[in-house]
């Protein structure tokens, strides 16, 4: 397990199901993994608590088997727009960095509420996707949510856009775990 590998939990709940339902995927949360000498810590800001840093190993215990994880493939795939030289700007500790900037943040409701209505039938006509992170970076700051986050940290940190032509804002977990610059590796045990 490394910098920036993505957790992807499968959560239960009746919020998970809503979520799980919503974006069309099994996984409910999203979250970027820190690797210290001694132990693996969880970076994510999560519904209910806002940012927070936990260990990897707490995590496991109250998720059982329902982590998947994923490492970042910049080698193999792509990173950024440099397709000649796919890996030459991917920085797993800038990606890091950045998460625990995001993580000392309050949990973005409102965010919530945005992509709920681009999901909602007719509504969305009111919503307009603009889907050039720049300018939606530059017309306000928005409070992230968990995969808002990771999408965020991998763009700004680690210089990588993980899922082109789709805003940060409207990132789901479902669109981290189909985005070609993860593989999936394993889902964590106890």
């Amino acid at each position: 397990i490394g910098n920036a590998w993505l957790a992807q939990y499968r959560g239960r709940g009746w919020i998970s199901r809503a979520i799980q339902y919503a974006t069309g995927g099994p996984h409910s949360h999203s979250a970027m993994l820190r690797r210290n000498p001694a132990s693996v810590d969880v970076l994510e800001l999560r519904e209910f608590h806002g940012g927070r840093v936990r260990p990897l190993r707490a995590e496991v215990a109250k998720h059982p088997g329902r982590i998947d994880l994923f490492s970042p493939n910049a080698c193999e795939r792509w990173s950024g727009n440099h397709y000649d030289d796919p890996a030459s700007d991917w920085d797993a500790a800038g990606a890091v960095h950045y998460m625990e900037l995001l993580a000392k943040l309050p949990y973005g409701y409102r965010s919530v509420l945005r992509i709920a209505l681009r999901q909602a039938p007719l509504i969305w006509r009111l919503y307009p996707i603009e889907t050039c992170d720049v300018i939606c970076q530059q017309s306000r700051q928005i409070r992230p949510f968990c995969s808002h986050a990771v999408a965020l940290a991998l763009r700004l940190g680690g210089h990588v856009d993980c899922v082109p032509r789709l805003p940060d804002y409207l990132t789901t977990p479902n669109d981290l775990t189909h985005s070609l610059f993860f593989r999936y590796e394993f889902t964590l045990e106890p």
